[in-house]
């Protein structure tokens, strides 16, 4: 049984076009296509040879084993989403390896036989490199590298020397859910419920990722980390999806309600002070991590409830958050970065080590790996299919669907222009026999649908409009979202009466374009020598140009410190819309204005 409202394509359905198509490339080139070659012991060898190194710390095998395997999870997705024909060959070989590496008792992950595998990062370990192998075989139709999995699953059923753990082991639960629903093992789904049991016993839930921690309405501060949030919000959602328990719905919607009241930033990222769960605010600091993985949790809660409103939260994350923590030619990003920041330093982060530069890996390396699975994550969860067949498009963007019969192109600058036009192109020249539900935005007033022939139904309860009839190769959906400027207000007291504004347009935070001086650190803080083309940055900012044609231009060079009346604000905004050439990430498409003056310091 398969209790969701909707239901992802397998990987490589959609693939990515447009800008998002220059994204993906630009990360093959770049950490997306090089990170394995970077750190091969830490990123290529756990699964191939289960081999760790004590540098690692205590839970060295289990540490290799979530780097790599996310990373592997990251490049496989994007071998299939750019595509690209020389990724899918690294994947695979990668993937051959693994699964030749397996123990004759179906163990396979990054621990040997002479570690400790009743470790809590056991199981968390070989979930990352489990759900890079389940990927692959959805992509490739391999039957051996799933059957591969399901055996190493059942590794953790049946193996008395691994108990229940409260850490990030549970992550697996994920995984079990994915096969029994291709298997219908009663052991995959059993094990689940168990350790649901276990996290429920408060003895156990140290990190408070039980369900009944998230169905609390509290949220506590300094309780856990944030990327126990942002990875697990899903996990009681993925087994719901097989097994129809509302409360496991529930309280993974509950703790994506609390998370977006109480601790997401306008930028879209997570609070955490320190990693540690922390109350939001303009300066307070998200972990690279939790803008990458929390989207892929509003993906699953969009794949249970059918509601619109999850695609719109992964846009918030993605196309703000994620764009600022990352250098756009893909070869470095900031492990830590908060909505409004001066500079990027090994003294910039409340830290106060080098997490806060930018870096291609950092000894810290989570987020580097996880920094390659967002993109290509988008692209693979843009569209969903229901039980009738029909097609739901969840993230707007360039994309191109293949579905059935059909592909359908998203020709769109989303989100820096309101217009997308869905081309339908028959593969057989046969009518397509499937509607398309496009999504309503939650900031969207109004937004106008045209399709020639089509009956356009109103919004439905769960924020999808049905374009219905039966298209023909050439058919056309045309959409236009209407985008006003508004301004959002933050409590952010600490002590001082401080109400700080952003502007948001669309899905798109906005942010005073600070001259940025990018300082070359060459190999940084690096284990090793880098490639050419790699390094380690500070960001400051300037450099000062001296020669201004107006003392407007003198004003926003030299300073960042300004100041506007909140009153008619939204009112006074003015939106132009850039036709610049190039990368849109370097180049943005589109500016908005605000009167204001210069604000100097004040002190109390």
């Amino acid at each position: 049984m398969y209790f969701g409202k909707l239901d992802f394509l397998p990987c490589g359905s959609i693939t990515a076009s447009g800008w998002l198509k220059e994204q993906l490339a630009r990360s093959k080139e770049g950490m997306g296509g090089n990170l394995y070659k970077l750190e091969p012991q830490m990123i290529y060898d756990p699964f191939v040879k289960q081999s760790s190194t004590s540098a690692w710390g205590s839970s060295a095998a289990g540490w290799g084993a979530e780097i790599s395997g996310n990373y592997w999870y990251g490049l496989i997705n994007l071998a299939f989403t750019l595509p690209d024909k020389e990724l899918q060959d690294i994947a695979t070989e990668w993937v051959e390896k693994v699964i030749a590496s397996q123990e004759e008792d179906g163990y396979l992950g990054g621990y040997g036989k002479n570690d400790n595998r009743s470790e809590d990062y056991n199981a968390w370990g070989s979930y990352c490199g489990m759900r890079a192998l389940l990927l692959y075989a959805e992509a490739t139709g391999r039957e051996d590298v799933f059957n591969a999995v399901y055996r190493g699953l059942l590794w953790f059923c049946r193996t008395k020397e691994w108990n229940f753990t409260p850490y990030a082991g549970h992550a697996i639960e994920k995984s079990m859910a994915y096969c029994y629903r291709r298997t219908g093992n009663k052991e995959l789904l059993d094990f689940c419920n168990a350790y649901e049991e276990f996290l429920n016993n408060p003895e156990n839930d140290t990190f408070r990722t039980s369900m009944n921690a998230f169905s609390d309405d509290d949220l506590f501060y300094i309780q856990g980390h944030v990327g126990n949030i942002a990875e697990f919000c899903n996990r009681p959602a993925s087994v719901y999806l097989v097994d129809g328990d509302e409360k496991k719905l529930k309280a993974s919607i509950k703790i994506i309600d609390k998370a977006r009241e109480k601790i997401l930033m306008v930028n879209g990222g997570l609070s955490g002070s320190m990693e540690w769960v922390s109350p939001k605010s303009s300066t307070a600091e998200t972990e690279t991590c939790n803008s990458t993985t929390f989207p892929t949790g509003c993906a699953w809660l969009a794949a249970a409830t059918g509601e619109a409103k999850y695609g719109d939260y992964i846009e918030e994350t993605v196309f703000n958050a994620v764009q600022g923590a990352r250098k756009k030619d893909e070869k470095a990003i900031t492990y830590f970065i908060s909505p409004n920041q001066l500079c990027a330093s090994d003294h910039s982060s409340a830290v106060h080590d080098p997490h806060g530069m930018y870096a291609p890996i950092h000894k810290t390396a989570c987020c580097a790996v996880n920094s390659v699975i967002v993109m290509p994550e988008f692209v693979k969860n843009a569209a969903m299919t229901d039980k009738n067949g029909d097609l739901h498009i969840v993230n707007y963007g360039p994309v191109n669907i293949n579905y059935k019969n059909a592909v359908i192109e998203v020709d769109t600058l989303y989100p820096f222009r309101k217009d997308l036009t869905f081309k339908i192109k028959s593969k057989d020249g046969n009518a397509i026999d499937f509607n398309i539900y496009l999504k309503k935005p939650i900031w969207c007033e109004d937004i106008e649908i045209k399709a020639e022939g089509k009956v356009i139904s109103e919004v439905d309860e769960f924020g999808f409009i049905k374009v219905e009839g039966s298209f023909i190769d050439g058919d056309e959906i045309k959409v236009k979202t209407e985008m006003k400027p508004k301004v959002v207000e933050m409590d952010d007291t600490d002590g001082a009466d401080k109400h700080p504004l952003s502007v948001i347009y669309g899905p798109l935070c906005f942010a005073l374009p600070v001259k940025e001086n990018w300082i070359n650190k060459g190999n940084g803080y690096a284990h090793k020598e880098l490639p050419e083309g790699f390094s380690w940055y500070e960001v400051q900012k300037g450099p000062v140009n001296l020669t201004f044609k107006k003392s407007s231009d003198f004003l926003t060079e030299h300073y960042w410190n300004f100041a506007v009346t909140r009153g008619s604000l939204e009112e006074n905004l003015k939106v132009t819309e850039i036709e610049e050439e190039g990368y849109v990430w370097e180049k943005p498409m589109i500016k908005i204005a605000v009167n204001g003056w210069y604000a100097p310091y004040l002190y109390p």
